[in-house]
């Protein structure tokens, strides 16, 4: 498991505390880990689809960014053909196959930044997709492009009922239906373009070309917790996280 030195140092001095999305998702990860079958099982039900090789899981970790004056993105949950970048600790590229990957965004109760420090409309939500989209370097990946959303339960629901009351819920669903038009449109817009260029012209239609691989969803963090195949982690997690969750 690859996993920042930051949150390596958190996870040997510190319990969880309420609304803590790394050590809470921490200590989900964890509790499938201890077998391949169990770390498929997880990475199915992030993504509806079944691994076939051999499956990385990544923690609080970077994948480069291919804009300029933008660092790159931190990344809760990264698994599948993903492998840690040379001499850094946190960093992750494509691994050696085409084979697919997930990107994960973990939200408890914080929403998605809407701004970075160079672009005013540039929001969260789009900074995975689109590092996500270019993570291979290539327009002839030929592998599945998997970004999900893990929240609670009463947000997910809330998203169905039409009664968002987080960006992410918007920003998922303009996403999710007109994927190719919303995206693109956003992602071209002269602020974005100007003041974080891409760092070559050939990623803009890397973008165009992966968005036909891309997979958006929506898991609960509940249903990862009763999932859990030891069923006495299952219900030590879930007595953590309805304590921290009133």
């Amino acid at each position: 498991m690859i996993i920042s030195e930051k949150l390596f140092s958190r996870l040997n001095n510190e319990e969880l505390k309420k609304a803590d999305e790394q050590l809470l998702l921490f200590k989900i990860i964890k509790a499938y880990s201890s077998n391949d079958r169990d770390k498929h099982l997880l990475y199915k039900l992030l993504t509806g689809y079944n691994f076939n090789s051999i499956l990385k899981i990544g923690l609080e970790v970077q994948p480069l960014t291919k804009r300029n004056n933008e660092g790159n993105t931190n990344l809760d949950l990264a698994m599948g053909n993903i492998q840690q970048r040379a001499n850094t600790t946190s960093g992750i590229e494509l691994g050696n196959s085409n084979d697919s990957f997930l990107f994960c965004e973990a939200k408890w109760s914080s929403d998605i930044s809407y701004g970075v420090k160079y672009c005013t409309i540039r929001n969260q939500l789009q900074r995975v997709i689109e590092t996500a989209l270019t993570f291979p370097n290539t327009s002839d990946f030929n592998g599945q492009i998997f970004v999900t959303l893990l929240t609670p339960k009463l947000h997910k629901t809330n998203y169905s009922k039409k009664t968002n009351s987080r960006f992410y819920g918007y920003k998922y669903d303009e996403y999710l239906n007109n994927p190719t038009s919303t995206f693109l449109k956003e992602i071209r817009f002269s602020e974005i373009s100007k003041k974080l260029p891409f760092k070559d012209e050939k990623y803009d239609k890397i973008i165009e070309n992966n968005l036909k691989k891309l997979y958006l969803n929506w898991v609960t963090i509940e249903d990862l917790i009763e999932k859990i195949p030891d069923k006495n982690l299952s219900n030590e997690i879930k007595n953590l996280y309805n304590k921290f969750s009133k």
